[in-house]
């Protein structure tokens, strides 16, 4: 009997480190490194970026050029459009907060265009050019880990540029009036984080902006244009740096 308690207890020893090994290969690996990161992405700190898009804007105007309702009655009552759309690009900088999902931010950007509406009228050409424009915005929306949907609205400012043919004098020049716009923007978007620095955004705002008179004057003719607003759309596309991740 005590042999083959001792035969058993020396068969249990030399298995005893085979058995270890076997219960070791039937452990799950431990998870990869990527895995080990925080499961929510933090959009704290500031970003600077580059952007792109397309400006729509509608609307029409009152001519008073070259009309005396006196001796031409009706004149001023031509009331043609003046819509269109461009293209426009430029640079964003901003400061994130996240609370918990809740993120809180503000951004200001300024873009670069040109020319948005035209009316090719033969008997009076007119060009709207939106050369420069630029808005502060305040943002808020919800984090789902590396995608932040938001909305956003703030102030915006437009140098804008109208345009008119002299044809009365047949000289088939172009007269402009400069005139700075001021109103409000509002919209929303969507931002994600490619990498731990990389983020790119598609964004929608509406610019609500005034209407403005243009005193038009080249020295032999002049005039007003009562320019009338119904709307102005961006829609872009951007890429931003964010430091502080």
């Amino acid at each position: 009997m005590k042999n083959h308690l001792l035969r058993f207890a020396l068969v249990t020893a030399a298995l005893a480190p085979a058995a270890a090994a076997f219960a070791a290969d039937l452990e799950p690996p431990p998870p990869p490194v990527v895995d080990l990161r925080p499961a929510s992405y933090d959009w704290t700190g500031a970003h600077v970026g580059i952007f792109a898009g397309k400006i729509f804007e509608k609307g029409h105007y009152n001519v008073t050029e070259y009309c005396d309702p006196v001796t031409n009655p009706g004149c001023d009552a031509y009331d043609p459009p003046l819509s269109g759309d461009g293209w426009q690009g430029g640079l964003t900088v901003g400061y994130d907060q996240q609370f918990n999902n809740f993120v809180l931010g503000l951004e200001a950007d300024w873009a670069r265009g040109g020319n948005v509406a035209e009316n090719e009228d033969p008997a009076q050409m007119t060009y709207m050019d939106f050369d420069n424009m630029f808005t502060v915005r305040a943002r808020a929306g919800m984090a789902f880990d590396d995608t932040l949907v938001y909305l956003t609205g703030g102030l915006a400012v437009i140098d804008s540029t109208f345009y008119s043919s002299d044809a009365p004098t047949g000289s088939g020049n172009y007269i402009g009036k400069d005139k700075w716009l001021k109103g409000y923007v509002i919209g929303g978007g969507v931002e994600h984080a490619f990498t731990d620095v990389l983020s790119g955004k598609m964004e929608y705002t509406y610019v609500g902006i005034p209407d403005a008179a243009y005193e038009l004057d080249n020295g032999v003719v002049a005039g007003r244009i009562d320019q009338e607003f119904d709307g102005v759309h961006t829609i872009r596309v951007g890429l931003n740096y964010r430091f502080g991740w």
